[in-house]
């Protein structure tokens, strides 16, 4: 049962829907761009990296993925702006590999004026291996140790995007290394979860327990789920926000929940105010890393002529995002849901920046909600039960089936 699991969660396209061009290196499609035109995408060169190790998994468990090991390699591009300010690492969904994913990675340059990296995960396209959970982590931290050894990347510089499977990937290493901000777009809580959303407890042979790792997550976060999402119940994004507020000490954390957006037109369904949201999101990111690098600097100094600096440590961690949105759940109830990480109103005074962001988020005209720390989703029942095996979760009164999953065509 385990592997009719495992072909769900990993869907890559067969045959791979792009080549590299072997005297130039450069991407092409098989078939016409479906997505995004752009002149980026013209002569962008594929890049094979050399396999990292992921942290938190022994290099030895498993012989070829051991890092360095040139028979193994992580397929990318990285798309560059000229006013960029920071790097985005994007991480695709489950039945894409870079023939899709770069032509997102070319929206998100232009939209958000930054770079852009992003990489096929080990078992698809070009890359090598075969797909497992694993390598999924391995591949990503493949690109992000490229960016911050190699480029010589500032990881306060770094920012993480993952839709849909490409959630996984991006919290775990959210967890694991500094980054600029956490971005996710209709994300699972966890695999076991999205058959059974009302379980609380991680079993053993759980994949991407995303729900487990974002609690470790020290950057800002931002999760952005459609209401009608039948792939994905939006209550995964609704409890990985819960999970969020965990975080010690606080950092901002905001949720954002779209009426009328299933699982594959997200970014299709008020597109306009999504990529406005992240990008506000991306500019704060920006500013705050800024303030807390002149706090470090100024702090240096002053210590360096022994004078006591007392800091409000509470204040400076939870600077950030303090949001307040009304929202209609699918039973047609209004709720109105409020928080900020350190539970309470933002101090007057704080920076013009983070007070603009407040001001353009909640002029927003996208439903949206930030969700009151330790509540449970909406019309949801919490369910304790340990489960040994996938048999026995599928077979449990509420599970959704696979056939169920199957029959959806997941993006």
């Amino acid at each position: 049962m385990g592997g009719a699991v495992s072909s769900i969660v990993f869907q890559p396209p067969k045959p791979a829907g792009y080549r590299m061009n072997a005297e130039s290196g450069t991407l092409e499609w098989k078939e016409p761009l479906r997505f995004y035109e752009s002149k980026k995408l013209h002569g962008l060169r594929v890049e094979l990296l050399p396999l990292q190790h992921a942290a938190g998994f022994s290099a030895s468990a498993t012989d070829e993925l051991s890092p360095g090991n040139k028979e193994f390699c992580v397929a990318a591009v990285h798309l560059k702006h000229p006013r960029s300010q920071c790097t985005i690492i994007y991480s695709h969904g489950t039945s894409e590999d870079l023939a899709v994913a770069s032509q997102f990675a070319a929206d998100f340059c232009n939209e958000f004026e930054a770079d852009v990296v992003a990489y096929d995960y080990l078992g698809y396209g070009l890359s090598s291996g075969s797909p497992d959970e694993k390598g999924v982590y391995a591949s990503i931290m493949t690109v992000y140790m490229h960016l911050v050894d190699k480029l010589q990347i500032n990881p306060e510089k770094i920012l993480l995007l993952g839709r849909s499977l490409g959630s996984g990937p991006s919290t775990y290493l959210a967890s694991q290394k500094p980054a600029m901000g956490l971005v996710l777009l209709c994300p699972l809580s966890s695999v076991t979860r999205v058959i059974k959303p009302s379980l609380t407890v991680t079993p053993s042979f759980d994949m991407f327990a995303n729900i487990d790792r974002i609690g470790k997550v020290a950057c800002p976060i931002l999760i952005i789920h459609g209401m009608c999402d039948d792939v994905i119940p939006w209550q995964c994004a609704d409890t990985l926000y819960d999970a969020s507020l965990s975080h010690f000490p606080p950092r901002s954390s905001d949720l954002m929940l779209v009426k009328n957006a299933d699982h594959n037109n997200l970014l299709e369904i008020e597109r306009d105010a999504i990529l406005k949201r992240i990008n506000t999101f991306i500019l704060c990111c920006i500013d705050q890393c800024a303030v807390e690098r002149s706090r470090s600097v100024a702090s240096n100094r002053l210590s360096r002529k022994n004078t006591t600096v007392r800091t409000k440590s509470a204040r400076a961690a939870t600077k950030g995002f303090v949001f307040k949105h009304d929202f209609e759940e699918p039973s047609g109830e209004r709720h109105e849901r409020s928080t900020d990480s350190s539970s309470g109103r933002a101090e007057a005074g704080e920076d013009s920046a983070v007070r603009a962001l407040q001001m353009a988020l909640a002029s927003s005209n996208v439903d949206s909600t930030c969700a009151s720390q330790g509540s449970s989703s909406a019309g949801l029942s919490r369910v304790e039960s340990h489960f040994d095996s996938w048999d026995d979760l599928l077979q449990s009164d509420d599970s959704r089936s696979l056939s169920q999953l199957m029959d959806r065509k997941i993006v």
